[in-house]
């Protein structure tokens, strides 16, 4: 047996492949994003299962049109004179870029060019597995509407893991999950999934390689020009599931997802979103942080009990990359009905129907400070899709603008 196939839906999958590796790419490789910021996000929840075998490894690749490099399984020999060693150095934010750039159909517009090497300095303030990530976006256009492609070279076997990332998640957006173990071990997962109006969907479709030896490769594409920011301009994005494959396992990424060094414990330093969300929280309430709490949309979550029942709160601090004008431009776009306040910030306040069925509700205050954007979002549940465990959300609109506009923000790396 040369491979093994699985295939998922979401109705009979089970929550194996971390959400945040799935969704890794929605934010630490947007170009809007600060990559380093997001690296704690790839690494949660961690699940394994024995997977469901096939002998139909091969057949799938071919289908795809694809050639499984001899070397996709095993970390990259130095003596081997086809592999090239690379140094955290070598990996920079231009190599990521000419990599990613290299990979793609020829005749489109390229445009939001952004990467990041392993020598530039790991976010401190939030909690991760690993202290280097490299990472590469664009906007690609193909004349049937820009859309956004980014990659990222990460690890998964930080302190704190359970063993290698296996198969597909059980996430209510995925519309299709497929796993293949290439030989030697590596294990291929292909996922398209679906987010918000259903009218106009946003896809994002991402392909994602894990080596049992601790390496990471993942490709996304998204129908739009940034993730889960802004309108669908197009049905599917760029790439067909075959060309993701090629593309996260050209043997390009070999050497560079070799290059990522391993780091044996977390490191924290404050103040960290964590912090600063515990330091914000009106009187009255018992917090509760939760442990790892961390949602690759929301932000980190901490847990407010009062008379009134338990629910949550979300914080996160992003700086959106590029200049001051594009971060406001995707800023207003995301929220036309924004107010300048007037110490030139912006300040958008919305209430938003809830995940967790009728009668749940979300308070959502977003701040843009310059390229910093702040998003503070209170419910009236405990877990993001559950139930109403309180009348209302537990901070109101004008509490939520409030610490989002709390200046120790802008101190958060």
């Amino acid at each position: 047996m040369i491979g093994q196939q699985a295939s998922h839906t979401p109705e009979t999958d089970q929550p194996e492949l971390s959400s945040a590796l799935h969704h890794a790419a929605e934010r630490a490789l947007t170009p809007p994003v600060d990559v380093g910021h997001l690296v704690g996000r790839v690494r949660r929840k961690r699940r394994t299962r024995a997977g469901v075998v096939g002998a139909l490894a091969l057949a799938v690749l071919a289908a795809g049109g694809i050639e499984a490099p001899r070397l996709l399984a095993a970390k990259p020999d130095p003596a081997d004179g086809h592999q090239q060693k690379l140094t955290v150095k070598d990996v920079d934010a231009k190599r990521m870029i000419a990599s990613l750039e290299g990979l793609l159909p020829r005749g489109a517009k390229l445009s939001g060019i952004t990467g990041k090497g392993l020598s530039n300095a790991s976010t401190p303030g939030v909690p991760g597995t690993g202290a280097y990530t490299a990472s590469a976006g664009l906007v690609y256009d193909d004349g049937h509407g820009p859309s956004w492609i980014g990659v990222l070279a990460d690890r998964w076997d930080g302190p704190g893991n359970t063993g290698m990332p296996q198969r597909c998640d059980s996430d209510t957006h995925i519309e299709s999950c497929h796993s293949i173990t290439l030989p030697g071990g590596a294990l291929l997962t292909q996922t398209q999934l679906n987010h918000l109006d259903m009218n106009n969907p946003t896809r994002e479709w991402d392909a994602t390689l894990v080596f049992p030896w601790g390496g990471v490769v993942v490709v996304r594409e998204a129908n739009q020009p940034a993730p889960l920011q802004g309108s669908p301009t197009r049905h599917d994005p760029p790439l067909t599931m075959a060309q993701l494959q090629a593309a996260v396992t050209a043997p390009v990424w070999q050497p560079i997802v070799a290059a990522v060094p391993e780091q044996k414990k977390i490191t924290m330093s404050a103040p960290g979103v964590n912090t600063v969300l515990a330091a914000s929280i009106p009187a009255g309430f018992a917090k509760t942080p939760v442990v790892m709490g961390r949602d690759v949309v929301m932000g980190v979550t901490t847990v407010l009990t009062d008379a009134q029942g338990r629910g949550s709160v979300f914080a996160d601090a992003e700086t959106d990359g590029g200049s001051a004008s594009d971060a406001l431009t995707r800023f207003r776009g995301e929220y036309p009905h924004a107010v300048r306040l007037p110490d030139g910030d912006w300040l958008a306040r919305v209430e938003k129907p809830g995940k967790g069925g009728p009668g749940t509700t979300q308070n959502w205050a977003v701040l843009l400070h310059g390229v910093l954007r702040v998003q503070i979002v209170a419910l009236d549940s405990v877990e993001l899709n559950g139930p109403r465990t309180r009348p209302e959300p537990g901070l109101t609109l004008d509490q939520c603008a409030t610490i989002a506009q709390n200046p120790q923000w802008r101190d958060v790396p």
